[in-house]
């Protein structure tokens, strides 16, 4: 039997700025998280650059649909 792996994603819309979005990602990375499981986060999308260095594993960084 193939094994699956576990998914948790989630986007914020444009309810976080950057310095919020960073706090947020702080404070995230001190917490215990499953290994096992792929934890995406989807910012705003202006918020994709400077945000992508913040992430490691078990992190991942996603995009959302852009509309102007």
């Amino acid at each position: 039997m193939h094994s699956r792996k576990n998914f948790f994603g989630g986007n914020w819309k444009m309810y976080k700025n950057l310095a919020q979005a960073r706090i947020f990602f702080e404070e995230a990375q001190k917490l215990q998280w499953n290994p096992q499981r792929e934890t995406v986060f989807f910012p705003p999308f202006h918020l994709l650059l400077p945000l992508q260095n913040q992430f490691s594993p078990p992190f991942f960084l996603g995009a959302q649909n852009f509309h102007p």
